[in-house]
């Protein structure tokens, strides 16, 4: 690579200036290379590294440093950078100090050397350098050492480093350490720094109630704040507090969906889609369906199957796609999209081989079961179905009853009261003889009356 004669003139003869003439130059020289005057800069660096005043001759070789970080491809040169801001750290200039450290953390201009990266930066941060003790914050994160990493959050955090304050605050919220007070605190330090994920965090903490007292009308101003810097999931949080809450007109609930759909939030395509249906836009309804289902949301691959299989409004009717996409949800987990297909299977028996359809439907069942749907659940479900229950499946949701009323009992010898409430219950509305007689019995008991009703329906 050519270098320029003005690069390679590096070291001049030892000279010596003044205080005040060293300080002149330097303007100088910083001005030259604010205008993008190199050539003129970097000659009057180069004097000022080879000085002998050692303030002088720091400033001028981290500027030099900073000079052959660039990505000008005439000034770009890692090795000369290294060298300098190296030259620059023993004069004991602190950014240089983080600078070199940096360097060997990234493997740039130098071999990555981690022990090396951890001297350099330790020795900025006693200088007061907030961003080196935010990267050994992050350091000791990734080592575990969680005291380290709290200890130089919390350095940087105190010189009002955005990074280190949300930082600090989301380890605050973990179990190990929890400080919901500290976690705050931190957070609104980010956030008067205009930190848009702090603001997106501490709004969360407002709707979900984490650790504060769940109010949903602060967190929508947090969530707006986010969403006013463009931050992806604020905007998304935003749009849907005024969605829920009807506190903002459709247009403005659109635009900020789009918002987070464009930063990487592909919800916002389910929550789109939703808009487009109801609107009756039924072809841009399928568009972000689509989006959001590609990106394995079963919710929206059933949504889509639906719009395919029933073929309305204008949508080209496509069951061939549309039992893929509830094939599709359905191994997602979606319990909704399990049994439209077992019922599919079933109302298909007069067709083909029913034998096979009998079986698929039986195995589908069984998977809504294993999805977490009780026996119970599903025998309701074949009822409003009008659907018979086959004596395979009959049989098998019959001996899955009585191992939910055996389960029961066990939880009443252990006292674990709730969960043989649950239990029993569950055994009596799947049609368990003795489950049923001693549900009813705690049907008469006032106080259980209203716990029955929560816990099975």
């Amino acid at each position: 690579m050519h270098i320029p004669q003005f690069i390679q003139s590096f070291f001049h003869p030892h000279v010596s200036m003044s205080r005040a003439e060293g300080i002149q130059l330097l303007d100088k020289a910083h001005q030259h290379e604010e205008n993008d005057h190199f050539d003129k800069a970097i000659p009057m660096y180069n004097s000022l590294a080879a000085d002998v005043d050692a303030e002088h001759a720091a400033k001028a070789q981290y500027r030099l440093g900073l000079i052959y970080m660039q990505d000008n491809e005439a000034l770009h040169n890692p090795l000369l950078a290294f060298e300098v801001m190296e030259k620059a750290a023993a004069n004991n200039h602190v950014q240089a100090q983080f600078q070199v450290g940096m360097m060997y953390l990234k493997g740039q201009g130098v071999s990555p050397d981690k022990e090396q990266a951890v001297h350099y930066l330790t020795a900025a941060a006693k200088g007061e350098c907030s961003d080196a003790a935010y990267e050994l914050g992050l350091l000791y994160l990734k080592q575990q050492d969680i005291n380290a990493a709290i200890s130089f959050l919390s350095q940087a955090a105190g010189n009002w480093h955005a990074d280190a304050c949300y930082r600090l605050g989301r380890l605050y919220l973990c179990a190990e350490h929890l400080d919901v007070p500290g976690a705050v605190e931190n957070f609104e330090k980010a956030i008067e720094c205009g930190h848009a994920p702090a603001m997106y965090r501490l709004g969360m903490m407002h709707w979900k109630g984490q650790g504060i007292k769940k109010n949903h009308s602060i967190a929508e101003v947090y969530f707006k704040k986010a969403a006013m810097e463009h931050y992806p999931q604020g905007a998304f949080m935003y749009a849907l507090g005024m969605q829920r809450s009807y506190s903002g007109d459709q247009a403005a609930v659109r635009h900020y969906y789009q918002m987070a759909l464009d930063g990487g939030v592909i919800k916002a395509a389910l929550e789109l889609g939703d808009i487009e249906r109801d609107e009756a836009h039924f072809i841009e309804a399928v568009n972000y369906y689509q989006t959001a289902s590609n990106y394995k949301i079963s919710s929206a691959s059933l949504k889509l199957a639906i719009l395919l299989y029933e073929g309305e409004h204008d949508v080209p009717k496509d069951t061939v796609a549309a039992l893929q996409l509830f094939q599709l949800a359905s191994k997602q987990g979606n319990q909704t999209a399990t049994l439209f297909l077992a019922d599919w299977h079933r109302k298909q028996e007069s067709w083909g081989d029913a034998t096979v359809h009998v079986e698929q439907a039986r195995q589908l069942y069984q998977v809504a079961l294993k999805q977490g749907m009780s026996s119970a659940a599903l025998i309701r479900h074949l009822n409003h179905q009008l659907l018979p229950v086959g004596s395979g499946l009959h049989n098998y949701l019959q001996i899955r009853c009585s191992i939910e009323y055996h389960q029961a009992k066990i939880y009443q010898e252990n006292n674990q009261q709730d969960e043989y409430l649950t239990q029993i219950k569950a055994s009596a509305l799947s049609g368990h003889f003795l489950g049923n007689k001693e549900s009813g019995r705690l049907q008469q008991e006032p106080k259980l009356s209203g716990q029955y009703v929560e816990n099975v329906l």
